[in-house]
């Protein structure tokens, strides 16, 4: 034995599993990767564009101190109501 390995073994690497004989070797089934549904996939493009409208809005109408950032009315502004209005209707 020298350096922990026995002289005349064959050399086995411990992160690979040990090779088998063509013969024994079982066939592995494929793989099918499927993708989840999202909420688009069901939605008409009506609600779609709905959504992403309202999303935009809201990315733009943000408190401020009491006040709208975007058009300064006091907080919650009528644009950033209605577009979360329509996204909990969703």
């Amino acid at each position: 034995m020298v350096g922990g390995c026995i002289l005349g073994a064959p050399y086995t690497d411990p992160h690979r599993s040990p090779p088998v004989a063509e013969s024994v070797r079982e066939e592995q089934p494929s793989l099918v990767v499927t993708v989840a549904p999202t909420p688009i996939d069901h939605f008409p493009p009506e609600l779609v564009h709905l959504t992403a409208t309202a999303i935009e809005v809201l990315d733009k109408h943000l408190n401020q101190d009491g006040k709208c950032r975007a058009c300064g009315n006091p907080w919650p502004c009528q644009p950033a109501q209605l577009a979360d209005h329509n996204l909990a209707g969703l």
